[in-house]
This record gives structure tokens, sequence and C-alpha cells, in this order.
């Protein structure tokens, strides 16, 4: 760079690519020209048009090259210009063409002797093209322009490869979901399934390899899937918004028209982006994200490994070893699916256990986690783990993991965190199966489960399934339906016929693990909160409402209609507390009575009861039904509002009786037909309204 200042700008100008390339491509097409010219001299074709337009060409050349010559002088100066022999060569051959051009211009305009030969002398300028600098400033940006052509035209087929591998694989997925429904004859139907299990594996493989040989093509693709999947998404809410009424045509046409632009836009999305560094893949893990410390703590623990092809991660009957997170490479997990004990998650590194059958086999690539359940479980291996090709992974051991554990134990606590990971995954692979569920993608299905609760249910013994329920998912443990003794040993689904649920203990004395998906009206019971974030969610709830969509589903379903003040047109909770909080005894301590709805103005109460060993007057143990019942006496020292005989002594067949809206059956009221044909003899009185009042509810401790 020289001192002086105004020397600066033709430095950057000459030093600049596109300059030094300009004058390298100058440099070809003139000896070119020159080529041509001897040639149709040489041919008989002196005084024909191109040989003349040829010959103004030099003296064009000619001033071009005086003019790089003055721009070097002056952007580094005479003596530093001529410090380098190429400069000197250079010279003296601008020298050279510049007595060309004269001699061929006085011959040209005096008609003297000329000599085609003469031509010739224009072709010292080859030697300029012996610096190999330049001819590689004249070539590179064309060789790299047409190499960048070259790898957009294999990324691009590479993308499609992807997409079709991936398309091919989801295909055999869903193929091998309905194979049940087409084939009778259930030899034939396991065949089909094995060949589209092994077709979906080898398509896993060779998409593996393509991400580990191309990952700028892999990463590209999952982006493109990712918005594609956002905007459809987007697309529909904007669809159901529109016909609820929530969105007039204007808005709706504009927005519409911006995801459209978007979605055209995905077509000249980069074919290839550059993937993140490998600690970016761990900062991302779901027990890990958004918690700064808890990263900071792996990141120094942590050990990257490098595993060969072959290299055996586990194996069937061993201890756990910590926690595996692929960077690339591909894990083949097979093992024999096994029926659960007692309602316990096996130690299994694929949650494709929780949909086989038999012999199970499946890959995990990039991003995938091993060795969860092992941490939370401390059971031995049920899955073998062997790397299919070259695997590089972090890896967490066992002790760190645990230590981990004891120290991060604030809400929510990194225990909650792997058991919520694990117990979605679960949920998703037991929630596929479901009838309703069954042509739901994965996808679909995580952002379904995305905004589940996971209640505490280590002091619990008894759950309450309210109607805001959708759905409930057993993942560990052993529950029992109140109703008909029904046991449910997870995983497993509970229907939505199920109003209440014991909670056992199994064998090996593992901690129950409940999933609940709630529709807009569902509000987790902070008693039972695990993760320490339902009075959080409880104040956004109040203070900022609900979106758009689901705020107005709520307030129709519980605004009563102008016309007809039906008491259908209220919601459940309503209801029950119109119905049961005038009549709720007050006068009873705190302590005897769980009812989170009148304390807290939860819209559907949870019932928490806790262990006592209380006994009856008796001297007797209490029941069940005893210690969790319904008390028919009135308030106020009545006798209650039917003879002894016609009372139901438990609370769960009393609640039977009230419907989803919070009313109370004709059944309930005694206003049956039997019951009319049976008291028709005995015409009794009209009851008074104390005598219809819905008696109190007591709830007593365990």
């Amino acid at each position: 760079m020289p001192k002086e200042a105004w020397r600066k700008p033709c430095y950057l100008i000459a030093q600049h690519a596109v300059f030094n390339f300009l004058v390298g491509l100058v440099l070809l097409v003139d000896v070119a020209c020159t080529i041509t010219e001897f040639v149709l001299r040489m041919s008989s074709c002196e005084n024909c048009l191109t040989v003349t337009i040829l010959r103004w060409t030099n003296v064009g050349f000619v001033v071009f090259y005086i003019l790089e010559c003055i721009f070097e002088l002056l952007s580094k100066g005479f003596r530093v210009h001529f410090r380098s022999y190429w400069n000197i060569l250079d010279f003296i051959v601008l020298c050279i063409s510049i007595a060309s051009a004269v001699v061929e211009i006085e011959m040209e305009v005096t008609h003297s002797w000329y000599s085609e030969y003469i031509v010739l002398l224009r072709l010292c300028r080859v030697f300029r093209l012996l610096r190999v600098k330049r001819v590689l400033r004249v070539f590179l940006p064309v060789g790299n322009k047409l190499a960048a052509l070259v790898t957009h035209r294999v990324n691009v087929q590479l993308t499609k490869g992807y997409d079709i591998g991936r398309g091919f694989m989801l295909g055999q997925s869903d193929v091998s979901k309905i194979v049940d429904y087409m084939v009778d004859y259930q030899p034939i139907a396991d065949k089909l399934k094995q060949i589209c299990t092994d077709s979906r594996l080898e398509i896993v493989r060779e998409l593996a390899a393509l991400q580990e040989k191309y990952p700028k093509v892999a990463v590209a693709v999952k982006t493109r899937r990712a918005v594609r999947h956002v905007l459809n998404s987007t697309r529909t809410e904007l669809i159901e918004l529109k016909e609820a009424g929530m969105l007039d045509d204007g808005v709706y046409h504009k927005l519409m028209e911006v995801i459209e632009e978007k979605m055209m836009r995905l077509h000249t999305a980069p074919q290839s982006i550059v993937p993140a560094p490998p600690t970016e893949l761990l900062k991302n893990v779901v027990w890990i994200k958004e918690h700064e410390e808890l990263f900071n703590y792996f990141q120094d623990k942590v050990q990257l490994q490098h595993f060969g092809a072959g290299w055996c991660l586990g194996k069937e009957g061993d201890e756990p070893s910590g926690i595996y997170v692929i960077i690339c490479g591909v894990v083949k997990v097979e093992g024999i699916v096994k029926p659960t004990e007692g309602g316990s998650l096996p130690n299994t590194d694929s949650y494709h256990w929780f949909m086989s059958e038999g012999n199970m086999q499946d890959l995990l690539t990039v991003g995938a986690v091993l060795g969860e359940l092992g941490v939370l479980t401390k059971k031995k291996r049920q899955t073998k783990a062997t790397c299919e090709t070259d695997v590089r992974a972090f890896h967490i051991p066992q002790q760190v993991m645990l230590d981990a554990i004891e120290q991060f134990h604030q809400h929510p606590s990194l225990e909650y965190k792997l058991w919520r990971s694990v117990a979605l995954k679960v949920a998703r692979s037991v929630l596929s199966l479901e009838p309703k569920y069954e042509n739901w993608p994965p996808s679909k299905l995580m952002m379904h489960l995305d905004r589940a609760f996971l209640p505490d249910l280590s002091a619990v013994n008894s759950y309450l399934v309210r109607p805001t329920m959708t759905d409930v998912v057993l993942v560990q443990g052993i529950a029992t339906d109140v109703n008909n003794s029904d046991e449910f040993f997870g995983p497993a689904y509970i229907p939505s016929t199920v109003y209440s649920i014991t909670i056992r203990k199994n064998v090996n004395n593992d901690r129950t693990i409940l999933v609940i998906v709630g529709n807009e009206n569902f509000t987790p019971d902070p008693d039972v909160d695990w993760s320490g974030t339902a009075q959080r969610r409880m104040s956004i709830m109040n203070n900022f409402g609900l979106c758009l969509l689901h705020d107005v589903r709520r307030r129709h379903s519980i605004m009563p209609n102008a016309e007809d003040d039906d008491q259908r047109a209220r919601s459940w909770s309503d209801n029950f507390r119109r119905r049961f909080l005038s009549n709720a005894d007050t006068t009873l301590p705190l302590s005897k009575r769980r009812m989170s709805m009148f304390n807290q103005g939860v819209d559907n109460p949870t019932f928490v009861t806790e262990r006592n060993n209380e006994s009856n007057a008796e001297g007797k143990p209490r029941t069940w039904s005893d210690r969790f019942r319904v008390r028919f006496d009135m308030p106020h020292g009545g006798h209650g509002a039917r003879p002894g005989e016609k009372r139901r002594g438990s609370m769960f067949c009393r609640m039977e009786r009230i419907d989803s809206y919070g009313n109370m059956s004709d059944q309930q009221n005694g206003d049956t037909k039997s019951q009319k044909s049976n008291d028709s003899k005995e015409e009794p009185a009209e009851p008074t309204p104390a005598d219809t009042q819905v008696p109190e509810i007591v709830f007593s401790h365990f």
C-alpha cells in the first residue's frame, strides 16, 4: 500500500480482481485477433474489410496497454513498479507493440510495401501470458464460475433425491400402518410389513450416508422442509379463522397472498447451507435448550468421541453408561421386544420399541439422543446399539448426569425435563396407534403434545380425569379405573370413558408418569404441578388471555344465548360452581376439604388427596369410599333429601349423574319413569325447595 494518499485509489483499483481479469481477457482477445489477421493476409485477403477492422483494432489494444502501464505507474511509482522482472518484460513488449503499430499505420497511409510477417511482431505479446499469476487471474474466475454452476446442478439433483428418499420412507411407514386393514391373512400381512420395515431402514441408511457426505445439502433440505411445514400450518390456521368468522375477506386474502409469496420464494432457496458447529447441536438438545448454566456445565464435562464402523456402544444386559448425542454417522439399535413388567419403561435407545413386535431394528442419525431412559430408570439395557458407519458423538457419562440431576433441582428441574422428553416420545408412539391419530404425521403429533402437562403423582393415589382433558396417556406405572376396576399398565392410552383413576405403585416402585393434553379451557392444577410453571401460565392467561382463535371458542362455549337462556349454554365449570358452591359446608376447616375450584377459582377442579391412616368411628380402617365420599346430610342439620335406602354412597357413582355441562340428570333427581311407576301408588307430596337442594360435598383426607 503506497504512503501517498493520491496513489491509494489507483492502487486499490489496480489490485482489484476485476481489473486484473479484464487485463488478462483483453490480452487473450488480442492474441486471437492477431492470429486471425495473419491467417487472412496469407489467404490473399489483404484488403478485405475484416483485415482493415482487425488492423485498427490492434491500435485500440496498444492504446489500452499504454493506459494500463500509466495506471500501474501511478499506483506504485516508477521505482517500485520496475523492481519486478515481469513488469520489465511487460514494458519491453509494450514498446515493441507501439513500434509495430506505428509501422503498420505508416504503411497503410502511404500505401508503401507491406509484409504479412510484420503482424507476427504482435505475437510477442504472448510473452505476457507466460506470467502464471496473470493466466490464473483470467482462468480462475471462469473456473470458479463453472465449478459453482456444476456444484449447483449437483446440489439440485441431490436435493431432489433427498426429498424423494424421504417421501419413500414416509410412504413405507404409512403403508405398514394400513397393511392390517387391507390383508386378512396374517402371515402375508406380517411379510408385507417386514418388507416395508426393511425398505425404510435401507432408505434411512442411504439418507444418513448422503447427509454425512453432503451435510450442506442435508441442512438445506431440512430447513426448506421446516419452513414449508410452518407455512402450511399457518395457512391451515388462517382457513379456520376465516371459517369461524374472525377474519374478514380483505385481511384473509392479504395474509394468504403473503403466505403464497413466501411459498414461491422457497423455490429459489439456497441448495446448500453451512451446518452449525457441533456445540450448537448439543445446545439444542430438548432438556438443555434455553438453559445457559446447564449448557456450560455439560460443555465442560462432555467428551467428543469418534467410533469406527462396527463399534458397540452398548449390549443387551449392560449397565447404563450415560448419554450419547450423535453428531454424524448412523447407529443401529436392535433387540427383542418384551412385555413390560408392571408398567415399567424398558431401557431402550429407540422409541420405535413401543410400536414394534418381536425383533426390532431402528437406525438413529444426526441429532438422536441415546441413553435417556438408562439415566432415569437406572436399569440394564434391553437393546444393542452398534455403529453402522463411522460415528462422531458427544458422550456424557452416567455419573455426570446423576450429579447434574442433583445439582439442577430448581423448577423446572433437569429430572423433570428428562422425563418430559421421554414421556412425549413414548406418548407419540402410543397415540400413533390410536384410530383418530393413525393418519397424523409425527411432526403434527409432537405439536399436539407440545402443550402437554405432566402432573407430579408421587404423593397422590387417585386422580380425577376432567372433561377438559383431550388425551391422557399413562407412560409408566399402574392405574385402575374407579368405576369398573379396569387396570392400565404403562405405556397405555386412557380412554375418554374413564373419569377417575387410582394410582398404584408397581413392584419396582417406579415413578408414575402421566401425560395430559388439554383443550383451550384446560388449566393445570398447581397442587400437582411438577414444572413450577402452572402459576405463571395461569397468570399469563388471566392477564393477557388466550390467542384469538381459542379465546373466541372459549367465550362462545361459556356465554349463554340471549334468546334462549339454556343451562347447556353455560360451561361445565359454571354449572358445577352454581350448583355446589352455595351448598358447600364452609364451616369445615380448610384441611378437611380440598376444593381447588372453590378456593382458587380454577374452572375444572382436580381433587388431590394425601395419605392418612385414619379410622372410622367403629375403629376399622377407612375404605376409599369412606375417605373420599359425598355426604348427603343437609348443611344445617337436616337428614338429606332422600331416604337412606335411596341415597348413593359413592361419590363417583354420584358424579356419574352429572353430565359434561354440570347439570343433574332426571334419574339423579328421582324423576325417572321407573321411579314414577313404582311410586305412583304412594303419590308422595311435592318436595319442598329445601329438600331438592343439592347435598354438600365433603372431601376428607386419606
